[in-house]
């Protein structure tokens, strides 16, 4: 028993004299614990990607407005801001000339532009298809229409079923 208590007492001195031999300020076994961890996750990140050579800004898209209304028994358009309102059919031409001309002065191609028709439900179907047929024949796909959350060509397949 006493052997044992000696070989005991021989590895405690032993440890605690590896301890005192392998002491480190602990800032410095917390930073080699970060480094291990810093390790570990720079392991399991993918290697195809990473960050942008070059930063990436988000996309300047113009938003083209046009707003209808319907009053006895015809439709006016509104385009943005502008001051002027415009009666469909008769005006089709110069609405579309007018969103053309904001396109050009941007100097967006038609990706670049979102359309956006605002119309309440007293405004005829036909007249908002025409007004949704400005966007599509000057190239301008990403068209809403805000009432329904429904895009300009979803309202289109659904009227033709």
């Amino acid at each position: 028993m006493k052997t044992g208590l000696v070989i005991l007492a021989a590895l405690a001195a032993a440890g605690a004299a590896f301890y005192f031999l392998d002491w480190q300020p602990r800032h410095e076994r917390m930073e080699k614990r970060f480094e291990k961890i810093d390790e570990r996750i720079e392991d399991t990140l993918p290697k195809d990607r990473g960050l942008a050579p070059t930063p990436t800004f988000p996309e300047d898209v113009l938003m083209v407005r046009l707003k209808a209304t319907h009053a006895n028994g015809q439709t006016t358009v509104r385009i943005d801001t502008h001051a002027k309102s415009y009666v469909i059919p008769e005006d089709h031409n110069t609405i579309r000339d007018v969103v053309l001309r904001k396109m050009k002065a941007r100097g967006s191609r038609p990706e670049e532009v979102r359309g956006e028709i605002k119309a309440p439900a007293s405004v005829p179907a036909s007249d908002v298809y025409a007004l949704a047929s400005i966007f599509f024949a000057l190239g301008v796909q990403d068209v809403v229409m805000p009432s329904d959350g429904r895009t300009a060509e979803e309202r289109m397949r659904d009227a033709a079923r």
